[in-house]
C-alpha cells in the first residue's frame, strides 16, 4: 500500500506543479494597468533606416495614440511627447510605450504599378516596447512590420498613401498584441 500511496502523492505533486507552470505561462503581463503613456517615437540611425522621411516618426506616434483611443486599448492614453505633466497626473497602474523605427524601405511606385505582386513594396519595421512606469521593467517587446503593396491602387499608390498604410499595419498589430496581453 505504501508504494501506491507514494505514487499517488508523487502524481498529485506533479499535477499541481504542472498546473502552476501552465498558470504562470498564461499570465497576461498588461493585466491590471489602466494608463499608457506613449513616448516620442525615435528612428534608429542605421543603414536599415536610411531614407526614412524626417518627422514621420512623430506622425506614427500620433497615429498610435489616435488608434489606441479609438479602439479603447486602455482607459487612459497619454501623449508623453506633449505632456510630461500629464504622466504624473494619471491615476492607477501606468505603462510606458516606446517605439523605435528599426527598418525602412521606400519601395518603388513604378515597380508596384508595372510589376505588382508585391514588387516595389514599401516596408516599415518598428520595435515597440511596453514597460511598467514605476519600476521600468519591460513587460512586452514586439517588432512589427507593415507593408504597402499598392495592389489595388491607381498607378501604384503615392508615397503618402504607402506611409499611411504601413503605419496602420504596424499600429493594428500593436493593438492586437496589447489586447492579447491584457
Amino acid at each position: 500500500m505504501s508504494n501506491s500511496n507514494s505514487f499517488i502523492k508523487s502524481f498529485v505533486l506533479l499535477l499541481a506543479f504542472s498546473l502552476f507552470v501552465i498558470a504562470q505561462g498564461n499570465k497576461k503581463p498588461l493585466a491590471g494597468y489602466t494608463t499608457i503613456v506613449v513616448e516620442k517615437f525615435t528612428v534608429e540611425k542605421t543603414t536599415a533606416t536610411e531614407g526614412f522621411p524626417d518627422g514621420e516618426e512623430a506622425v506614427l506616434q500620433k497615429s498610435a495614440i489616435s488608434k489606441m483611443r479609438q479602439k479603447q486599448a486602455f482607459p487612459a492614453i497619454i501623449d508623453g511627447a506633449e505632456s510630461a505633466a500629464g504622466t504624473e497626473e494619471a491615476k492607477g497602474k501606468r505603462l510606458i510605450l516606446s517605439g523605435t523605427i528599426i527598418g525602412f524601405d521606400k519601395g518603388s511606385r513604378a515597380k508596384r504599378y508595372a510589376i505588382g505582386f508585391g514588387a516595389g513594396s514599401t516596408k516599415l519595421k518598428v520595435r515597440l516596447v511596453i514597460r511598467d512606469a514605476d519600476n521600468q521593467q519591460e513587460l512586452l517587446s514586439v517588432d512589427r512590420e507593415g507593408k504597402f503593396r499598392g495592389m489595388f491602387t491607381l498607378v501604384g499608390g503615392s508615397g503618402a498613401q504607402a506611409m499611411s498604410d504601413v503605419a496602420n499595419d504596424v499600429i493594428d498589430g500593436l493593438i492586437k498584441e496589447i489586447n492579447k496581453n491584457r
